[in-house]
């Protein structure tokens, strides 16, 4: 009898809290719906508003975590979002709501399979390296990094609470080299945290000095045990983050790497959000986007500036990245023989 009030005032405060979180999030992105529909978006004064709007969703996300629904079922698992500091409005509301990233999921059920390895770079509180963790069984492995102190005690938190013994925490930055960096502490949300301050950020960061290592050095540690699929969202750090893998892809046949794809953060990193498609196109990559629709829609080497101009309108795309080691010899050649020529011509 006692159980059965109890599972009935449990339901009552998740249906309570669920038809708060959708009032939330449908103010949210009215705000920023409305903010774009006046062509705010990129203005200083847009980007006032939504470091504003951002950060009160912040706040009114971890109220109302903590006047109710403390966690949240990934998988038909429990798990803690926030710490001291709330995520943001677009991620809080959604996976409170049960329905952050549907897609995307959708895309590691398809993809990680039995016996596998993921490395998870970015691993927040751990809603990937879990899901990761129950689809690659106890055969396989993941690899979770995540350098924020209160992030990574909420993602240790999960991962003990759920007794998975398949993974492997690292309190650690991903960059491409071993040792420190500053990280910024964002306001706007514990998912926003990144190694590069936003020149274009109005919203003010504190920083706070984390560890770093390279996928590779730490691979190597590891006596290099074979990888099949990486998650990488690090907050603009992409690129060193894959520069810090030569020797990963070197050693891969096939590899599967999902990014998260984020113009304006990339802009903030000082790399050119088209150059960076091209970077990675030309390092033998074949890329896809996977739209929140869960349409898979390949994205050619000429529609790359396109492409980014539209992530940007939208603020990010998630982007699989297709290894392929013998593709990667051949472009590799192919520029070596262009670059021969050009060179020949210019004499």
């Amino acid at each position: 009898m006692q159980s059965g009030i109890a599972e009935q005032r449990e339901d009552c405060m998740d249906r309570e809290v669920g038809l708060k979180a959708r009032l939330l999030l449908g103010g949210y992105k009215t705000g920023r719906g409305a903010l774009a529909a006046i062509g705010l978006n990129d203005s200083y004064a847009g980007r006032r508003i939504k470091g504003a709007l951002n950060a009160f969703g912040a706040f009114l996300t971890r109220a109302l975590l903590s006047s109710g629904k403390r966690h949240v079922k990934v998988q038909g698992q429990e798990m803690a979002i926030a710490g001291r500091r709330a995520p943001s409005a677009a991620f809080g509301l959604d996976m409170i709501l049960g329905r952050y990233e549907t897609e995307i999921v959708q895309w590691f059920e398809q993809t990680v399979k039995p016996g596998m390895s993921v490395l998870d770079l970015g691993a927040h509180v751990g809603f990937y390296t879990l899901l990761s963790a129950k689809l690659v069984g106890a055969g396989g492995k993941v690899y979770a990094f995540e350098p924020e102190p209160e992030n990574f005690a909420v993602l240790s938190s999960n991962v003990e609470r759920t007794q998975y013994r398949n993974v492997r925490l690292v309190h650690k930055a991903i960059t491409d080299h071993a040792g420190t960096i500053d990280l910024y502490i964002s306001p706007q949300g514990n998912d926003r945290h990144s190694v590069y301050k936003n020149p274009r950020s109005v919203v003010k960061e504190s920083a706070v000095q984390v560890p770093t290592t390279s996928v590779d050095e730490f691979l190597a540690e590891e006596n290099w045990p074979r990888i099949d699929v990486i998650k990488m969202d690090i907050e603009g750090a992409e690129p060193i983050g894959i520069r810090g893998m030569a020797k990963l892809l070197a050693r891969s046949e096939r590899l599967k790497l999902l990014i998260e794809y984020a113009p304006e953060l990339l802009q903030g990193s000082g790399v050119a959000p088209d150059k960076f498609l091209s970077d990675l196109y030309e390092m033998g990559f074949e890329l896809t986007s996977i739209e929140p629709s869960g349409i898979r829609r390949h994205v050619p080497e000429r529609s790359f500036s396109e492409f980014a101009k539209e992530s940007h309108q939208r603020g990010a795309a998630n982007i699989e990245c297709d290894w392929d080691l013998g593709r990667a010899n051949e472009r590799s050649a192919a520029v070596v023989s262009l670059d021969s020529s050009i060179h020949r011509r210019d004499r």
